[in-house]
């Protein structure tokens, strides 16, 4: 549930993490479930990565909460977007996660 806020709109949080920290992330899929996030790296980087990853899990832990909104599948497109833009774009306006089932073939 809270892997989307780790990743950050158009994955922009870990990669900064990446970034500042040098450590390499793993982080497993949505659909696995329980998938241990992992990092790598310097001692003292992957301490500062586990640490700025653990102040987001606890902040979103406190703070959010889950409701249910149905859209028809047909309409599923417009709420993702073109490669998932739409819902970056909503997670960067409005901090809000959006998870769309996966579609019955």
């Amino acid at each position: 549930m809270y892997h989307t806020f780790i990743f950050g709109p158009f994955n922009e949080t870990i990669n900064q993490i990446i970034g500042e920290t040098k450590t390499k992330v793993n982080i497993p899929l949505a659909s696995v479930i329980h998938g241990d996030l992992t990092n790598a790296g310097e001692k003292k980087a992957v301490a500062k990565a586990k640490a700025r990853i653990q102040n987001i899990y606890k902040e979103r832990k406190r703070n959010c909460q889950s409701i249910l909104l149905e859209v028809r599948k047909n309409q599923h497109k417009y709420v993702i977007g073109p490669r998932g833009q739409t819902i970056q774009e909503i997670l960067q306006e409005t901090g809000v996660s959006v998870e769309i089932p996966l579609l019955d073939v």
